[in-house]
C-alpha cells in the first residue's frame, strides 16, 4: 500500500514534553498499524510535568523535530506540522499592530449650531464622516485630535457623524503550547502573514529538510469577531471602482433594498479575497521551503471553493449544521433544518 492511501494522525505534543525514546516508541507502533502520517500539534501541558516542557521552536524543540522526521522516514512515515500551536494562526511574537481586529462605529445625530466633542475609546480612528439629510458629505478627519477627541460645529441642517474606528479583538491563541502563547494573527492581511512567517524561517534556517517532512497546517477558521484589516479600506476602493467611506449608512443600515445588498455584498467579497491572500502567501511560503499545505477552510468569511484551492490539500471538520439568522441573507427554508435531516448540503462534505 502506498503511504498517501494510508489514513494519517493527529499527535498531540502535551507541552511539548516530548523525549527521543517516547517518540520513537509511538512512531514505531503508528507504523505498525497502518498509520501513514503522523501531524504534529503542540498544545497545552499536563499539570505537574511542568519541569518537562520545552518552549515551542527552541532549540531543543527543533532537535525534537529533527528527530522525529528522521526515525519517521525510517519507518515510511510522513510528518506534517501545524504552523503554530493550538489553533488559530498567532503566538508570542504576534504585536497589537499584526494581531486579529474588530470594526466599531458610532453614529451621533447633530443639529446645526451643535458643537459636537466627544472622546472616543477606539484604539485607532480609521475614519469620521458627517452625513446630512440632503445626502451631503462632510470628511472631519481632520477634526480629531491624537487622544480620540472630535470637535465639530455643526453646519446648517441635520446631520449624522459616523466614527469609525477598530479595537484588537483581544483573541488569544487557543490550546497554545508553552512558548507560543499569544495574540491571534489578523487573517486578512497577507503582510501580517510576513511578518508572523519571520519566526518560522528563523526556526528553520538551519534545519536540513527531508522529503518525508511533508505538509503545514492551518486549522480551523476560529478569528472570533475579526472583520477588519488596516488595508481593507484602500482594496475595497481597487476591488470595487468606489469609496466604501461614501456609504457608511448603507454598511451600518438595515435596509433590504438592492442597492444596500450589493455594497454590503461587495464588503463581503473584499473581505474574502483579503482572506484567501491571507492563505495564499502561506501557502507560497510553504512551498519555497518545500512543502505542501493543509487547510481547514470552513467557517472563514470567504468563498469557500477559492479557499479550498488556495491550498494543497482542502480539509473539513464540519459533521452537523446550524441556520443563522444572517440579514439580508437568502435560505431555501426545506434545506435549512436545524433538526433531523441536517442540510443536505452538509451531508456531502468530506469530513478531514
Amino acid at each position: 500500500m502506498k503511504i498517501e492511501n494510508k489514513p494519517g494522525v493527529y499527535w498531540w505534543w502535551m507541552g511539548s514534553a516530548v523525549d527521543s525514546a517516547n517518540i520513537l516508541y509511538n512512531l514505531k507502533n503508528f507504523a505498525e498499524v497502518g498509520i501513514g502520517t503522523v501531524h504534529i500539534i503542540p498544545i497545552y501541558g499536563v499539570e505537574g510535568e511542568e519541569e518537562k516542557y520545552i518552549d515551542f521552536l527552541s532549540s531543543k524543540w527543533m532537535n525534537m523535530l529533527s528527530f522525529t522526521i528522521e526515525e519517521a522516514r525510517k519507518l515510511n512515515l510522513n510528518v506534517d506540522m501545524s504552523t503554530t500551536t493550538g489553533w488559530p494562526f498567532g503566538g508570542s511574537h504576534v504585536t497589537s499592530e499584526y494581531a486579529a481586529k474588530r470594526l466599531e462605529y458610532k453614529i451621533i445625530h447633530a443639529n446645526e449650531n451643535k458643537i459636537v466633542s466627544e472622546k472616543f475609546e477606539f484604539e485607532k480612528i480609521i475614519a469620521s464622516v458627517a452625513f446630512s439629510e440632503n445626502n451631503e458629505k462632510i470628511l472631519l478627519n481632520d477634526k480629531i485630535d491624537s487622544s480620540n477627541n472630535l470637535t465639530w460645529k455643526v453646519p446648517k441642517g441635520n446631520w449624522k457623524v459616523y466614527i469609525l474606528g477598530y479595537n484588537g479583538t483581544g483573541q488569544k491563541v487557543k490550546r497554545a503550547a508553552p512558548g507560543n502563547e499569544g495574540l491571534v494573527l489578523d487573517p486578512f492581511s497577507a503582510n501580517g502573514m510576513n511578518y508572523y512567517l519571520t519566526r518560522y524561517d528563523s526556526a528553520f534556517s538551519n534545519f536540513s529538510i527531508s522529503d518525508n517532512f511533508r505538509a503545514q497546517y492551518h486549522d480551523s477558521y476560529e478569528y472570533y469577531n475579526a472583520d477588519y484589516s488596516d488595508s481593507l479600506f484602500k482594496y475595497f476602493k481597487k476591488l470595487n471602482g468606489y469609496d466604501l467611506l461614501d456609504y457608511l449608512p448603507i454598511l451600518f443600515g438595515d435596509s433590504t433594498d438592492e442597492n444596500t445588498i450589493r455594497i454590503k455584498a461587495d464588503y463581503r467579497k473584499t473581505i474574502s479575497e483579503l482572506h484567501i491572500k491571507y492563505i495564499s502567501t502561506w501557502n507560497n511560503w510553504a512551498h519555497k521551503k518545500g512543502w505542501i499545505t493543509r487547510n481547514q477552510a470552513h467557517g472563514a468569511p470567504a468563498n469557500l471553493l477559492d479557499l479550498y484551492a488556495a491550498s494543497d490539500i482542502p480539509e473539513t471538520e464540519t459533521f452537523g449544521s446550524r441556520q443563522y439568522k444572517i440579514p439580508g441573507i437568502r435560505f431555501i427554508e426545506e434545506e435549512n433544518s436545524t433538526s433531523e435531516p441536517l442540510n443536505p448540503l452538509v451531508l456531502k462534505f468530506a469530513s478531514s
